[in-house]
């Protein structure tokens, strides 16, 4: 990781205390991320709506949708 402090706080001796607690973080969170993942994977998981906390997204969800349809295949009597 690379970590990024405002040039004032360069000389405070906690900069360690402070990359190793980011460093610490960062671990248990990648740690539930994958667990979290083996879970999606799971023939028991079935998705669900999106939290109000995640209307990015959401958003993003419905550029995907309206690229689609944008390109819609041809129909089977079309091709013909």
């Amino acid at each position: 990781a690379e970590w990024l402090f405002a040039p004032d706080a360069l000389g405070k001796t906690d900069i360690d205390n402070i990359v190793a607690f980011g460093t610490q973080v960062l671990e248990e969170d990648a740690a539930i991320c994958e667990v979290n993942q083996k879970g999606l994977r799971s023939m028991r998981h079935e998705a669900g709506v999106l939290m109000p906390e995640e209307y990015d997204l959401h958003r993003f969800h419905d550029w995907v949708r309206g690229r689609h349809a944008a390109f819609k295949t041809p129909s089977a009597d079309s091709a013909r």
